[in-house]
């Protein structure tokens, strides 16, 4: 429509002139050319002049825009400014808001948190798990069923909890209350026995204790550390193992996990640690004392938990990670302490039986002063039985005397003496300690105890003895337990009455008051 109205008005100022048909066609194409410059210059001034109303009115549109959106940032700020005072202002739960109940048994649940986090779980468990209610009849906790599924690996988790703690304070353990303390004193209590194993690691791996001091910073440099620790795991380079060199024999590993848990003296000098005290090692004499764990927390057994625990507190010492966290990876060595605790209790638990009977078996060797189990027809007869419960007994020798697991009885008697045996007489032999042990003072305290709980071996003197009444039974006494002023002497022959007198009669000297 505007290109007709458009040609109406330009064509009539045009002359029309009537020649011949070429010149009509001449004038018919120099009008047409001229109506379309015409067009297209009066269609490039409307559209610049519409583009530029156009540009004009988007730009007062953006404008706007930048300024509501301007407005709209200071008004956020001032809203982030006013939530961070009023979370500052906000009431938190304190411990005086926690009911007198429940506060009531705040120190036996941090005693029970600590022994928890050693002998059970050295990392808490997720708080939907403590609110998971124990089944009737509760699962069977060290089978390898533990282990079979999810569920059933945290209705375990629980079971165990609840068998732990007394009877009185189960129905603390869903409250948050109990979930805060447990996570509280598990971390203190790991940061506490590791820094006791920490300044005893010079006599338990015999290196330098100076290479064990948090100040130290170049465990990758000493080759005796990265032996036990593996190459892989230096400066974390590589992904660490799991199953590092220290775990296996002679301190190599073997892929087919046949020797893992071979290396023992490392473990029982860090178990004897935790649950004897540090000067459990070099002072014998006098322990177990009525501060440690052992007596504390009324435990004289080893469990898949304890065990893991003293390997995975072992690698963390030797590692150069100086703080553990509660996430369960070193931040230095990247190590998956989290991942070795339950990989190491689960292996535990799977071959709890085999592991027992090494545990028992573990540094006793065969030799002139530590004979063998007893034959029969030159039949061997293996003294131990077999372990009625997957726990093994860690039992404190009474004395700093180690002795076999089963010691010669040898009668002490002076060199101009001679003493004949009556053949109507038999000597008892010493019963065989009760379940498996953790080590050779372990082996040597069951066996002790086993000797003095039975009847005493009863020998006829047919020659005379100094100092001993005629006619008069003796035994040969314990040795001496260490403390001052209470012993006797080893091999001292002691008579055997009933009397009133029996007291200084069996070698203890009745004291006289100076006048």
């Amino acid at each position: 429509m505007f290109y007709l109205t458009l040609q109406l008005v330009v064509m009539p100022q045009h002359p029309i002139a009537h020649h011949d048909s070429e010149s009509e066609l001449e004038y018919d194409d120099a009008s047409e050319s001229d109506v379309l410059s015409s067009y297209v210059a009066g269609t490039t001034s409307i559209t610049t002049q519409s583009l530029a109303s156009l540009q004009g009115g988007d730009m007062e549109i953006i404008w706007c825009l930048q300024l509501e959106n301007q407005s709209l940032k200071n008004n956020n700020w001032m809203l982030g400014e006013k939530n961070k005072v009023l979370a500052s202002n906000q009431h938190r739960c304190s411990s005086a808001q926690v009911p007198d109940e429940l506060k009531a048994f705040d120190i036996e649940l941090s005693t029970f948190a600590c022994k928890y986090g050693i002998i059970a779980e050295m990392f808490p468990p997720e708080h939907h798990i403590l609110r998971l209610p124990v089944p009737n009849p509760p699962p069977v906790i060290i089978s390898p069923s533990h282990y079979s599924t999810k569920g059933a690996k945290e209705l375990c988790l629980v079971t165990e909890l609840y068998s732990l703690l007394p009877d009185h304070l189960h129905h603390f353990i869903p409250t948050s209350h109990f979930q805060s303390l447990l996570e509280q004193h598990l971390e203190g209590e790991h940061s506490s026995e590791i820094g006791k194993l920490r300044l005893m690691a010079g006599h338990i791996f015999g290196l330098d204790s100076s290479y064990f001091d948090l100040s130290f910073m170049k465990q990758d440099t000493i080759p005796e550390i990265q032996k036990m620790l593996g190459s892989g795991t230096a400066g974390g380079r590589s992904l660490p193992s799991k199953f590092p060199p220290i775990l296996f024999t002679n301190q190599e590993m073997d892929p087919t996990m046949s020797t893992v848990f071979g290396n023992w003296e490392q473990l029982m000098k860090a178990i004897r640690i935790m649950m004897f005290r540090k000067n459990s090692l070099v002072d014998v004499s006098g322990w177990p004392r009525t501060k440690c764990n052992a007596r504390k927390w009324g435990t004289m057994s080893c469990t898949p938990g304890l065990l893991a625990w003293g390997w995975v507190a072992l690698i963390f010492i030797l590692s150069s990670d100086t703080l553990f966290r509660k996430a369960g990876v070193g931040a230095k060595s990247q190590l998956p302490y989290a991942a070795m605790f339950m990989a190491y209790k689960q292996l535990w638990v799977f071959t709890s039986d085999l592991m027992c009977l090494a545990i028992t078996n573990a540094g006793h060797k065969e030799s002139d002063d530590f004979p063998g189990p007893m034959t029969t027809n030159d039949n061997p007869v293996n003294d131990i039985p077999g372990p009625a419960m997957p726990t093994t007994p860690m039992i404190a020798p009474s004395a700093p005397v180690i002795v076999p697991l089963a010691p010669a009885i040898v009668v002490l008697v002076p060199a101009n003496a001679t003493t004949t045996l009556n053949p109507a007489t038999l000597l008892p032999a010493i019963p065989a300690p009760g379940p498996p042990v953790a080590s050779e003072f372990a082996g040597a305290a069951a066996a002790t105890a086993a000797y003095e709980d039975s009847v005493p071996s009863v020998m006829a003197v047919d020659s005379e003895v100094p100092g001993v009444p005629g006619d008069v039974p003796v035994v040969v006494t314990a040795p001496s337990s260490g403390c001052r002023g209470r012993g006797r002497k080893a091999g001292m022959l002691a008579p055997v009455s009933s009397g009133p007198a029996s007291e200084q009669a069996a070698g203890r000297l009745k004291r006289t008051q100076k006048k």
